[in-house]
């Protein structure tokens, strides 16, 4: 074999090995893991998720209390794609984690997370800040990039002392992305 037959066998192997046979679908491409990552945390008082694993088919995230002082209680809409995430479950963090807390959660909407964790009876507001105060676990679905958001209109941080939002309260989510 001359060097230029040599050198046109090699183009036509490397031609072959790279194109695709699955007609541009969207298969995950090998050595690509799927992540979570985290939004931009809002300046000031926020609640935020925080990946904790995401491992064996189960996404579990934090949530995360910023800069937070007094809190009774939060709740909050999560929306996310229910092909990709099926919620599992949400379970109170510490301050949160006592026989003094009630941690609510519902998925009557497909895709739409409506989750409450509180304090009970007469209490002092608890503060965060970068600490855990819930815990959510869903299992995917398959593995696919999504995105969770926090419907912000109708989430609130509620105030121990007035018992009422605190409106600076801001909100963040995040993706799950393949890298």
């Amino acid at each position: 074999m001359t060097f230029r037959a040599a050198l046109l066998f090699l183009a036509l192997c490397l031609a072959a090995c790279s194109s695709s046979d699955d007609a541009g679908g969207s298969k995950q491409k090998p050595g690509k893991t799927l992540s979570f990552r985290p939004a931009t945390a809002p300046s000031g008082s926020s609640i935020t998720l925080k990946a904790k694993s995401l491992e064996n088919g189960k996404l579990v995230l934090e949530l995360v209390g910023n800069q937070l002082s007094d809190v009774y209680g939060v709740a909050f809409r999560l929306k996310y794609d229910p092909a990709a995430l099926t919620f599992s479950s949400f379970e109170p963090a510490a301050p949160f984690a006592s026989p003094d807390a009630i941690t609510l959660s519902d998925t009557k909407t497909a895709g739409l997370l409506v989750g409450t964790l509180s304090l009970k009876g007469k209490q002092n507001g608890i503060s965060a800040n970068g600490a855990a105060i819930g815990v959510l676990t869903f299992t995917l679905a398959q593995e696919a990039p999504t995105k969770l958001e926090f419907v912000g209109t109708r989430s609130a941080v509620i105030g121990a002392t007035t018992g009422t939002p605190i409106s600076a309260a801001g909100w963040a989510a995040g993706d799950l992305v393949l890298e």
